[in-house]
């Protein structure tokens, strides 16, 4: 006869692991979803922060054509001074003095090209220190030497920004007043 045998195996930790396993599953697949949101989240906020600064941009864009349009037609030469270097100059200063950007970089140049060969270079930088220095210019009147030679009065005007260090200079020819006063 056949001798049947009862053979057991104790599947309990099997099965334990089995549920650890499915309940790790479950724990990890709600952590990926609430993370999945989590970063959707974050992506509106980031491109609703993108759309934000792109507005900002291209208004400060429209705000820096105005001004650009604004000083490149106004009547008088306008230079800006960061310091001590000439950052911009518009183009009535151009046409009133012949001199661009690319002629004037610093206080020296500038003083190179305005004064007159037989005056004296260093004064002319101490007076323009000063100037620009001082928290409230008063008006000066002043001979320069413009690129083609001829010789103008021109009045120089100064402000300073409130938000810098940023000197603004109107300058305006002021040759045939002077010419008249004279008479």
């Amino acid at each position: 006869c056949m001798e049947i045998q009862e053979i057991g195996l104790d599947i309990t930790d099997r099965v334990r692991a089995k549920h650890e396993l499915e309940q790790l599953s479950r724990d990890l697949e709600e952590k990926i979803t609430e993370r999945t949101v989590e970063l959707a989240n974050l992506n509106r906020a980031l491109l609703a922060e993108i759309g934000e600064r792109e507005e900002i941009q291209q208004r400060l864009e429209r705000e820096q054509h105005t001004l650009a349009f604004i000083l490149d037609n106004t009547p008088n030469g306008v230079a800006f001074f960061d310091g001590r270097i000439i950052s911009y100059v518009n183009r009535e200063f151009t046409a009133l003095t012949g001199y661009s950007l690319q002629h004037l970089g610093s206080v020296r140049e500038w003083c190179r090209c305005f004064r007159p060969a037989d005056e004296e270079n260093s004064l002319c930088e101490q007076f323009w220190e000063g100037y620009l220095s001082d928290p409230a210019p008063y008006p000066v009147v002043l001979s320069i030497r413009c690129r083609n030679g001829e010789i103008r009065d021109i009045e120089f005007r100064a402000s300073l920004s409130s938000a810098d260090a940023l000197r603004v200079i109107m300058l305006e020819d002021v040759t045939e007043r002077k010419r008249n006063e004279r008479h």
